[in-house]
């Protein structure tokens, strides 16, 4: 499976993000930032539970990612 893009809103410090993934994406940033959180939305994204973490000042958390055939895999949690 190949993974070309990925949209989270509102999962530990993401509050909107999107990132496409070219063959070699490289996650560069200060600690803080989001890095690990991408990896995590990444690696879950295909268990999501209610305990799953999320903003917790937020009501709905969503997750949305695009694979290289085309197929989407679009999940949401609301408190």
């Amino acid at each position: 499976m190949k993974i070309e893009e990925l949209h989270v809103l509102n999962f530990r410090c993401l509050h909107n993000v999107r990132v496409r993934f070219t063959p070699l994406t490289v996650l560069v940033g200060p600690n803080g930032s989001g890095k690990t959180a991408i990896l995590e939305a990444l690696q879950n994204n295909m268990q999501f539970r209610p305990g799953d973490t999320w903003r917790k000042s937020r009501a709905t958390f969503k997750r949305h990612v695009r694979l290289a055939d085309g197929s989407r895999v679009d999940q949401s949690l609301s408190e």
